[in-house]
């Protein structure tokens, strides 16, 4: 009898230990992937930003939290990191997502060849990415998320060789080198010009998306004499620019701006008969869908390779249409 209570004594201790181990295991678990928050399981998706100054880059990130917000509060936690326009900073910072043990990352990279190696890096440790609104060289990302940058080119420029009825002295404000976006828009803008041969570029500026930059690019053109009919900008903000140097000068109301990305100032210089044209990029509509895909990514659900939402022309006469009245980040 005796040995019949100390042999069930040891088969209860047994058990007890079996059982905090396993509790033990679970929670550390919990810390490296996803956490529990309310009772429920929330999926950690890290977001990696180019470069949050930039106002379209604000814009997506403002749109991912305002429906991470009203859509997933209780199952997704977002984790932010700038890039501050540099490929090794941004690298650096996935790879610290990946150290982090984040479900997934949702990425805008600010270089194509230079940021591959941190989507490399995500992969190598079995987390998806997403690429939203740019691409890297990488295969090995999960899928990406934006619109097709060569059309925007396309349809900006070819809207300005409308207006210039295929002739004029052109004037190129373009992105940072090597921008996945700033190769596009450019490619896109050459075939319009191929077909239209009278149109001829004699400035080609880089201005990294900066109104500033773009402003004192153009002053710099008028005070060196040159002559010019039209401006192609790759980006709103850099149109922006273009149209103040131009104010109180002999170009001034002259001279056809056309930009991309379709944010508040331009819309209204639409209006205002300032701005020929622009070629919308929806962000909210990329905010939206990159969080849907990067959640279902985390939970492993099946995704698609693509999700392409398409650029639309703006100019006088589509821009009171209230879908480009977008709340664009200060």
């Amino acid at each position: 009898m005796k040995k019949m209570k100390s042999l069930s004594t040891v088969l209860l201790l047994v058990c007890v230990m079996v059982f905090v181990c396993a509790c033990g295991k679970s929670d550390a678990g919990s810390d490296t992937k996803t956490k529990e928050k309310g009772g429920k399981e929330t999926y950690v998706i890290g977001c990696s930003w180019m470069d949050l100054t930039t106002q379209y880059q604000a814009t997506l990130k403002s749109y991912v939290d305002k429906y991470c917000k009203e859509n997933y509060a209780d199952e997704v936690e977002l984790v932010h990191m700038d890039g501050q326009s540099n490929s090794a900073t941004q690298v650096s910072q996935m790879e610290t997502l990946v150290s982090q043990g984040v479900d997934a990352i949702l990425m805008v990279p600010y270089d194509r060849a230079g940021c591959a190696p941190g989507v490399d890096a995500a992969a190598e440790a079995g987390i998806p990415v997403i690429e939203l609104c740019q691409e890297t060289n990488s295969s090995n990302r999960s899928s990406f998320v934006g619109s097709n940058h060569k059309e925007s080119g396309i349809q900006t420029m070819t809207r300005l060789a409308e207006e210039a009825k295929g002739k004029g002295k052109l004037v190129v404000l373009e992105g940072p080198t090597g921008q996945d976006c700033v190769i596009a828009r450019g490619e896109g803008m050459q075939e319009v010009l191929d077909q239209n041969p009278d149109i001829e570029v004699i400035a080609t500026k880089t201005c990294d998306w900066d109104r500033a930059k773009a402003m004192s690019a153009v002053e710099n053109i008028i005070q060196s004499g040159l002559e010019f009919d039209i401006i192609f900008a790759q980006s709103d903000s850099m149109a922006m620019g273009a149209l103040e140097a131009l104010k109180g000068t002999q170009y001034e109301g002259k001279v056809m701006v056309g930009g991309i990305d379709c944010i508040a100032d331009a819309l209204q210089a639409i209006k205002d008969g300032t701005l020929v044209c622009t070629s919308f990029q929806n962000a909210p509509q990329q905010a939206e869908d990159g969080l849907k895909v990067a959640l279902s990514a985390a939970k492993g659900e099946k995704i698609e390779e693509l999700y392409d939402i398409p650029f639309e022309l703006v100019d006088s006469s589509n821009c009171d249409e209230e879908k480009y009245d977008v709340e664009y980040a200060e």
